[in-house]
């Protein structure tokens, strides 16, 4: 049985690597203010007005994408927890590749089963680029993680369940299936500031909540587990104290907005 390291990471546009908006230069004129000269006799249609260019999507792809946090909570095969923390820029500064080499090593010598949420298509996909920008190896990152349909080491929690995009997107966040589950959801900062407190200095603030994150994502994962079949109610519940009493030291705050009687199931 493998450990689990879930996984979330934030990250702000790498404005070299966008496309920018194409300007129109307009119709070639002559003296006369003709707008094509052989047009005026026929010999050629006037050309067409350039269309303005659609405005560009307010998420870049992932190789535009320049993580500045990868939050990680790494638990055994029984669900217990052994390390919690975020890399991010208040360690490694501007030096993204030392960031993007200490987790891939890490990765690399344990091996886990990655558990995200849409990790398959955001989270993931923004790492391997980023690792190919810089030419860091990437040797484990194998057929088991690379293979949609199986989830022996890449547990997108999102692909799976809906169903890998049969059942509707729409609504299907993060935040909303948090709160199913008696957790808080987004509360305090959302994806959508991050690139501002990234501006202000504020990289704490931004490690805080990606971490916030990566443990709304591992009870989600606990739930899951026992929702499939893997684990029993106990295993859930057990899995669920170990994991809060493991984080109430540094993390009491997002500990009290949890519905405790919800989060657990043997209670209801």
């Amino acid at each position: 049985m493998s450990n689990y390291l879930i996984l979330d990471i934030e990250t702000i546009p790498d404005e070299s690597l966008i496309d920018k908006p194409i300007v129109p230069i307009g119709n070639i004129t002559t003296d006369k203010g003709i707008g094509c000269p052989f047009a005026a006799v026929g010999l050629m249609p006037e050309p067409a007005r350039a269309q303005p260019a659609p405005e560009p999507s307010s998420i870049p792809p992932p190789y535009a994408n320049r993580p500045i946090a990868i939050g990680c909570l790494w638990l055994d095969a029984n669900l217990t927890p052994i390390k919690c923390g975020c890399l991010g820029t208040s360690k490694y500064g501007d030096d993204e590749k030392a960031l993007l080499v200490d987790f891939t090593s890490f990765a690399g010598r344990e091996k886990p089963a990655i558990v995200t949420w849409n990790g398959r298509g955001f989270d993931l996909p923004v790492i391997t680029l980023r690792c190919y920008k810089y030419g860091i190896p990437l040797e484990w990152y194998d057929q088991d993680y690379r293979y949609r349909y199986t989830d022996k080491k890449n547990i997108d929690l999102f692909d799976l369940m809906t169903d890998f995009g049969a059942v509707s997107k729409k609504g299907f966040k993060l935040d909303k299936i948090a709160r199913l589950i008696g957790l808080p959801g987004k509360y305090g900062v959302d994806g959508s500031q991050v690139k501002g407190l990234f501006e202000a200095g504020r990289f704490e603030e931004i490690e805080e909540y990606c971490i916030t994150d990566v443990i709304q994502t591992a009870f989600i994962f606990i739930r899951f587990q026992l929702w499939r079949g893997r684990i029993s109610a106990e295993m859930h519940d057990q899995a669920v104290v170990k994991i809060l009493d493991f984080l109430k030291e540094k993390h009491d705050k997002f500990i009290s907005l949890i519905d405790h009687k919800t989060l657990s199931v043997l209670s209801k």
